[in-house]
């Protein structure tokens, strides 16, 4: 019964609230409109124009683009990938010696492929003529025309003749400058005749450019090779 009173009393009283429902809006809308010119003011203003479509790139624009892109992607490439710092330490490593060899005035290929010279070769000087040859004048003249590197040369060969002379070492065809040295010993002429084939292996195999103020030197540590020799 309680139930049945419950939906009674609920069918009763829906018409009641259908009823305070309220009404549908009757407001009258007003359209307004933007003075034209005002309105083409915040047209042309730029500050109001977002979302404007991205103006054209140039070909000279792309190119750089590309070109930073490129760059962008090297360095990347170059420190950050295990094949890339191998080279770069590598490159660094041959402009490195390349600078060095450029500041000493030293051609690569003269490290590989000894120079000659019209006056003929080192090999064949000590192979056979070195005995037959008048230093003293042959230095003497190629100072006085300037050639300071066949100056050099020949102060060198006449050191080696004197270690030969007194039987300090034993010239052969083909033997190094590094084997005659052995052949001192600690003989105390050797840090000399060592300066000498110094100057030797750079003014001659090394395109050294030697002038006067070189050969000075050299002229000076042949004294000192001399008077340590006897």
């Amino acid at each position: 019964m309680r139930a049945i009173s419950l939906c009674l009393l609920l069918l009763l009283s829906s018409p009641a609230v259908i009823a305070q429902a309220p009404s549908a809006d009757t407001t009258t809308v007003v359209w307004r409109q933007m003075d034209a010119a005002e309105r083409q003011a915040y047209l042309d203003d730029s500050d109001y124009q977002y979302g404007r479509p991205q103006e054209g790139l140039t070909a000279w624009q792309r190119f750089w683009m590309w070109f930073f892109n490129l760059l962008a992607e090297l360095y990347r490439f170059a420190t950050e990938t295990l094949l890339g710092q191998i080279l770069t330490y590598t490159l660094c490593f041959i402009f490195i010696v390349w600078v060095i060899m450029r500041l000493l005035n030293v051609e690569v290929k003269n490290l590989f492929y000894p120079q000659t010279k019209a006056g003929g070769q080192v090999e064949q000087a000590v192979a056979g003529d070195i005995q037959e040859i008048d230093f003293e004048r042959a230095i003497g003249k190629a100072v006085q025309e300037g050639d300071f590197r066949e100056a050099i040369r020949l102060t060198f060969l006449f050191a080696l003749r004197k270690l030969a002379d007194q039987g300090r070492i034993k010239l052969v065809a083909g033997k190094t400058n590094d084997e005659y040295l052995m052949e001192l010993g600690q003989h105390p002429a050797r840090l000399a005749a060592q300066t000498l084939r110094y100057y030797f292996d750079y003014t001659w195999y090394g395109d050294f450019k030697a002038n006067e103020e070189v050969y000075r030197h050299v002229s000076q540590t042949f004294r000192d090779f001399n008077s340590r020799l006897s």
